[in-house]
């Protein structure tokens, strides 16, 4: 009859049909229709170099590290795992943080470099070496000899627990040698006079130079350490191609639509401007961002773990705003001959990979982190895809919470077409046009969170439909524009002439 109301069917979870026994009944569930952002389950991992000094059995997950100590007893005290660890928790991130041990390849070799003093000197004064971006001072007598300076920094390194390196002195020349073996071991650098105002009693020369042993063979990043497992953030200690290419195969495969256990990845790469632009082609990964640095006080591998530590936190809050000026806590940069210039910086974002600044008291800070995705599958040129690493964090954020929010909206729904007399009749029926509505209110919640723009349009080209072989399936594609970032601005200065 024209102008009836339609009354649909409820369907009831707890209260049976037929109900004899006199009674009122009311069952209590959640409405997840106008439900704001969910939260995201957001968890990272450390995977770096162990000692045999340290409790972890190799390649076993260890679940909430929290504070350095435990990361000491842990991976054994000047353990690069130690350092990535420590690096982490300096960086404010509040998200949980699993760490994997792995011992140091069979057959590996441990870096070994010099710190020589030479000359001679009248005055007493205070002479400050860098190791790994530790600052060791050591007060000068006018008396001191070579071989007592010498004496004086071994001391001091090997008093140091957390040093990476162990030292020994011999005639003016001390040896230092990397606690991990492996070719991260080479990244390992001492610097003279580190901080502002340092300066060498006069007469005194103090040269470091990597004449001793190169480092060699880092340990195979074993992807089965962590199969099922969800990590929203990565760092690992190594930079070598075979290892970051498994990486990236990893990161790819969790990114499928079967496996839906997305995660981003950071490292540092060491080397030459040259070599950082020739080794980002052969990661090619939407979901790693490398930062390049050339000659880094820091290690690389601690770099890396702050930069986890900084970028997933603040991606968490907000997966679409840009983390310029962000600072890395704790983290020592390359001196100033080897920071990239205006024009490098330029040529380095455009080869993907990350940049970053240096302030006048040393503050490492980011400028701008992109992924590392350069060609596509047929190998053709596709930087502008994949850019900025908030489109990987959005996608990730939005696709975790749309599935979610769909779950507890239909969570048991049967399927019938649109203008259907179930679907009019029983409010358990899902119909395309029902969850298109639902994704169209999840885009507005998405645009009010600051996430996407034009969702007006995009949820109108959204299209939903029952699959046409299987009726128990509901195909659909949908699209969002990410919201821009204030990166660039760009205008004219006129003055009046005359």
């Amino acid at each position: 009859m024209s102008g009836t109301q339609v009354v649909p069917n409820f369907t009831f979870n707890e209260i049976p049909s037929p109900l004899y026994r006199p009674g009122s009944y009311m069952e209590v569930r959640p409405n997840y229709a106008n439900i704001g952002i969910l939260p995201f389950p957001a968890r990272n991992l450390i995977i770096g170099n162990m000692l045999t000094a340290g409790s972890a059995t190799p390649d076993i997950i260890q679940a909430n590290v929290v504070e350095p100590a435990q990361a000491t007893a842990l991976f054994g005290a000047g353990s690069i795992a130690e350092a990535m660890v420590i690096a982490y928790l300096n960086s404010g991130a509040q998200i949980p943080l699993d760490v994997i041990g792995v011992s140091d390849a069979a057959g590996a070799v441990a870096a070994t470099f010099t710190v020589s003093f030479s000359g001679a000197w009248s005055t007493s004064g205070t002479t400050a070496i860098a190791i790994a971006g530790k600052r060791y001072a050591l007060g000068t007598q006018s008396t001191d000899t070579v071989s007592t300076m010498a004496t004086a920094l071994a001391a001091a390194v090997n008093a140091d627990p957390h040093a990476p390196v162990t030292a020994s002195a011999a005639l003016g020349v001390v040896t230092f040698t990397a606690k991990n073996k492996g070719l991260a071991g080479n990244d390992i650098l001492g610097f003279v006079s580190p901080a502002s105002g340092d300066t060498l009693p006069k007469g005194m020369i103090v040269t470091v130079a990597a004449d001793g042993t190169l480092g060699a063979t880092n340990p195979t990043l074993n992807v089965s350490d962590i199969t099922g497992m969800w990590y929203t953030g990565i760092a690992i200690a190594w930079q070598d191609a075979p290892n970051l290419q498994a990486l990236a195969a990893e990161l790819a495969r969790r990114f499928n639509a079967n496996v839906r256990e997305d995660g981003i990845a950071f490292t540092c790469l060491t080397g030459t401007y040259g070599q950082a632009l020739a080794a980002i082609p052969n990661i090619n990964s939407p979901f790693i961002a490398a930062l390049p640095m050339t000659s880094p006080g820091s290690p690389p591998w601690a770099v890396s773990a702050s930069l986890l530590g900084v970028a997933s936190q603040k991606l968490m809050e907000d997966p679409s705003l840009q983390l310029r000026d962000l600072a890395l806590p704790g983290i020592v940069g390359p001196q100033r001959p080897d920071l990239l210039d205006d024009t490098e910086q330029e040529n380095m974002l455009a080869g993907k990979g990350s940049t970053f600044n240096v302030l006048r008291d040393g503050t490492v800070t980011l400028q701008r982190v992109v992924s590392t995705y350069t060609t596509n599958a047929q190998g053709v040129s596709d930087i502008a895809a994949w850019f900025d690493i908030m489109e990987t964090a959005v996608a990730s954020r939005i696709r975790y919470d749309w599935r979610t929010y769909f779950s507890d909206l239909f969570p048991t729904n049967k399927l019938a077409p649109d203008g259907s007399l179930a679907a009019e009749y029983n409010l358990n029926v899902c119909t395309p046009s029902r969850a298109k509505g639902a994704w169209t209110s999840r885009l507005l919640t998405y645009a009010k969170a600051g996430w996407v723009q034009n969702e007006t349009a995009d949820a109108r080209a959204a299209l939903f439909k029952i699959d046409d072989s299987d009726r128990n399936r509901l195909d659909y594609q949908v699209q969002y524009t990410r919201i821009g970032n204030l990166i660039v601005d760009a205008g004219v200065l006129m003055f009046a002439a005359g």
